[in-house]
């Protein structure tokens, strides 16, 4: 089983419930075996926003995400377990940024909880997986339930963002991809765009992509050769479409704030389809930002626990290298995060798989 709360890229993820019913043959969970299966329930709704709010990532000001490690409308019991956590996050006054993910239809009685929730202030963001893939890699999807998620949610004003992934030989065509972005830019502007992550677990079961290379669990995710290529076209089909490579990003955008995990200036964020406004946003937030000697103090040996860790911040590239030490991926994505910098680190070896946060940025200078 994952950590009930860890730090992924770009959010605090919350998963006191882990496994799906659903099988997709690309779904990290496949890796624990958490694929087919009646989700488990972990601990109670209180308990987990108990553990949440003590925890040592945690901050007032970051995004949380609810059942990563599951789908929160997979099945009756989990959207139980979701109508009490929204019960509490309201009792609480939790303000940060609520996001859950899914592939699965959305009931009418938890867009009217999140409607409630978005009049009294709170921030409640729908990720919808939508990338235009079948039933024989996506089992147990009901795809028109994916669509009209993005009608309803549109409806009742509630922030949608169109999570295209991941991008592989099935869907990486320009029909496909064509076929899905003209159905979501009615309901969103937003489309975050990813390949297929790979983990060596379960790499040997890819059967939906032929050549892939043995290297591809070394990279933070991998597409077909034409893809990108059939993206810059679909791009000028579709102009008023911001398309992101970094989730950091295409949340930003939303929020209508800076980044603030040092992308930045980076390949990611030149890659990226921010508006003019949304660029002069990062770049107000990174010229005004001062990291100090106690800021990265704080973060490795008081957070993360690093108390032989020695470090070189380049001030000028927002670029913090480590040595000395070796630092998880979940530990690289909660320093990045609250210190908003670049990181060159040596990664630990853990279960979580391989991102944009975790790159090595030598190079990006």
């Amino acid at each position: 089983m994952y950590p009930i709360i860890d730090f992924h890229s770009t959010w605090l993820a919350v998963n006191p419930i882990q496994g799906c019913i659903n099988k997709c043959d690309y779904c990290f969970l496949q890796s624990q075996n958490l694929t087919g299966i009646i989700p488990k329930i972990i601990c109670s709704p209180q308990e987990t926003i108990d553990k949440l709010l003590i925890h040592k990532y945690y901050k007032n000001d970051t995004p949380l995400a609810f059942f990563t490690q599951t789908d929160a409308f997979v099945t009756s019991k989990n959207i139980k377990y979701l109508k009490e956590i929204l019960k509490i996050i309201e009792m609480k006054n939790i303000r940060n940024p609520i996001i859950f993910i899914t592939k699965c239809r959305i009931p009418d009685s938890v867009i009217q909880m999140f409607s409630e929730l978005q009049e009294k202030g709170f921030k409640i963001i729908a990720y919808l997986s939508y990338s235009g893939l079948e039933n024989d890699i996506e089992k147990g999807i009901n795809h028109e339930n994916i669509r009209q998620n993005f009608i309803n949610l549109f409806e009742n004003q509630i922030p949608i963002i169109h999570y295209m992934r991941p991008i592989i030989p099935q869907n990486g065509t320009f029909e496909k991809m064509h076929e899905v972005i003209k159905f979501t830019s009615k309901y969103t502007n937003i489309t975050i765009f990813v390949g297929l992550k790979v983990q060596k677990e379960f790499i040997d079961k890819i059967e939906f992509w032929e050549d892939i290379e043995d290297d591809a669990i070394n990279k933070e995710c991998i597409y077909p050769s034409s893809a990108l290529e059939n993206l810059e076209i679909i791009k000028k089909i579709f102009p008023n479409q911001k398309i992101f490579h970094a989730n950091a990003c295409g949340l930003a955008s939303l929020l209508q704030e800076s980044e603030k995990c040092g992308f930045f200036g980076n390949d990611e964020c030149i890659k990226n389809d921010c508006t003019q406004k949304q660029r002069n946003l990062c770049k107000n937030f990174y010229s005004k930002k001062r990291t100090s000697e106690e800021d990265i103090s704080y973060a490795l040996i008081t957070k993360c626990g690093h108390q032989n860790a020695s470090w070189y911040f380049d001030a000028n590239n927002n670029l913090l290298s480590i040595s000395s030490a070796e630092i998880t991926i979940s530990e690289q994505a909660y320093i990045r995060n609250l210190l908003n910098v670049k990181l060159s680190v040596k990664t630990k070896k853990c279960y979580y798989w391989n991102t944009s946060i975790n790159k090595n940025e030598r190079d990006e200078r």
